[in-house]
């Protein structure tokens, strides 16, 4: 078990490094590969979806939850944020962190920035299958969007921005005004910094951004690893999983 004075030696080592710094706290998993590139642990699965319905897999996966277990680390990360969003000049009212990554983040840049927070909920339409994962549609249930308020989305990590999108639409529709989207990583390949979508176009601001590749399930990158079930659907779920394929692989 990490204490206390480990994770304030880690934060002072890794003071510019917010990405290696979730490493070290076991929060970033790579999958190994022998020296001819086959797979020595699995795939993971990715909320997105490919223009066929399936999700989309890769190789990287970033587990915020290893952040929100330590609200010093947390407290870091939000702090070094906060000047980043402070240099875009923004008006605003609220951080509404969305399920279930973005709500420790939130209500922590909440706390640092001196603003309201709130969350939006998930509520399943559809249950997770052989190819894909649940699918669910965001609510507001505890925290009422007032008309005018200016809100800022707040995800752990951002790549094809479909919740962000779906949240801008709640919001508008209760006649709040999405302002920026925040996160601590923004893996899109395209490294987007704008998100448009209509009338709509608001910055996107992160700590880190790092493109991280994805596959469709039958590039054929990938698809033997998926046929025979070298796959972990949902990362956090089985993450001691993952864990233990990286160092089974750093003792060969």
């Amino acid at each position: 078990m990490i204490k206390l004075s480990r994770i304030q030696e880690l934060i002072k080592k890794f003071a510019n490094h917010p990405l290696e710094l979730l490493r070290q706290l076991g929060g970033y998993y790579s999958c190994p590969k022998d020296p001819d590139g086959k797979r020595l642990g699995p795939l993971v699965g990715y909320a997105g979806k490919d223009d066929d319905g399936k999700n989309w897999v890769g190789d990287v996966y970033v587990n915020f939850v290893k952040a929100e277990e330590w609200p010093r680390v947390l407290f870091y990360f939000a702090s070094d944020l906060e000047k980043v969003i402070n240099k875009r000049s923004l008006e605003f009212d609220t951080f509404c962190g969305m399920p279930m990554g973005g709500i420790a983040f939130a209500e922590m840049l909440a706390l640092v920035c001196d603003q309201e927070f709130s969350f939006m909920e998930k509520k399943v339409t559809a249950l997770a299958t052989a190819t894909n994962r649940e699918e669910s549609r965001l609510e507001t249930i505890r925290h009422e969007i007032k008309p005018g308020q200016r809100i800022i989305i707040v995800e752990d990590v951002t790549n094809n921005f479909s919740t962000t999108g779906k949240a801008c639409e709640v919001i508008m529709a209760q006649g709040g005004i999405p302002v920026a989207i925040v996160s601590f990583l923004n893996r899109s390949v395209s490294s987007i910094q704008q998100f448009v979508r209509g009338d709509l176009d608001i910055p996107v601001i992160s700590l880190v951004t790092k493109a991280i590749d994805q596959y469709r399930q039958g590039d054929p990158f990938v698809e033997a690893d998926v046929i025979s079930g070298n796959l972990v659907r949902k990362p956090k779920a089985e993450w001691p999983r993952l864990m233990k394929a990286v160092e089974e692989a750093l003792k060969k």
